[in-house]
Formats: structure tokens, C-alpha cells, sequence
């Protein structure tokens, strides 16, 4: 079960917890962190500059990555990890499933 903050419920959503720190980088208010859970948007798959969305790639399953678009066209598109160890990569094919919209902190210490 996962408390979800009643002003965030609306159709569509959906939680995924997360695991790993890819998306950490030193920031307490935008920090994805390991054992949190966020809330997506599936009917908000318009990709969007700098926005963060959870992509299926084929091979490799679902990640949560910032989008970046690079120069142009528009299919010079990234996924970028807000943790510099991270390197940004190109998927040669991948779906949104949705935006992030809300981070749900996991209770740390418990």
C-alpha cells in the first residue's frame, strides 16, 4: 500500500517505487532517491524538454530519465540521469509510459 497525497489523485496515475540512484543528485527538493515512490501521469506522454518521465525500453525494462533534446531536429532526444555518474544515452526505441508529477518520499530509517 502507498500513502498518495489526496490533491495528487486524479485518473491515469499510477506508483512506481523506485530502486537505485540515477536520478540523486544532491538536491532534497527534485532528488529521485532510492525506495521512493512516484506518481506518473500515463495520459501525459507528449514528450516535453527537461521534463522526467518513466520509458519502457525494449531489453532493458522501465527507467526514469530526464528528457533533453539536443540541437535539431527533435529526434535528437536523450535520457539523462541527474546523477552526473550517469551518461546520457539515445534509445533506439523506447514508449512513455508516463510524467512524473509527484515524488513520494520513502520513510527513511524505517
Amino acid at each position: 500500500m502507498i500513502a498518495v497525497p489526496r490533491a495528487a489523485m486524479r485518473n491515469g496515475i499510477e506508483a512506481v517505487r523506485i530502486t537505485g540512484d540515477s536520478m540523486t543528485a544532491g538536491n532534497t527538493e527534485t532528488d529521485i532517491k532510492d525506495g521512493d515512490v512516484v506518481l506518473l501521469d500515463t495520459k501525459d506522454t507528449v514528450i516535453k524538454d527537461s521534463r522526467v518521465y518513466v520509458v519502457q525500453i525494449p531489453g532493458v525494462g522501465a527507467v526514469v530519465k530526464r528528457v533533453r533534446f539536443y540541437g535539431t531536429p527533435i529526434d535528437s532526444m536523450m535520457l539523462v540521469s541527474d546523477n552526473t555518474k550517469y551518461a546520457p544515452f539515445a534509445p533506439d526505441e523506447a514508449r512513455v509510459v508516463g510524467r512524473v508529477f509527484e515524488i513520494v518520499p520513502k520513510r527513511r530509517g524505517i
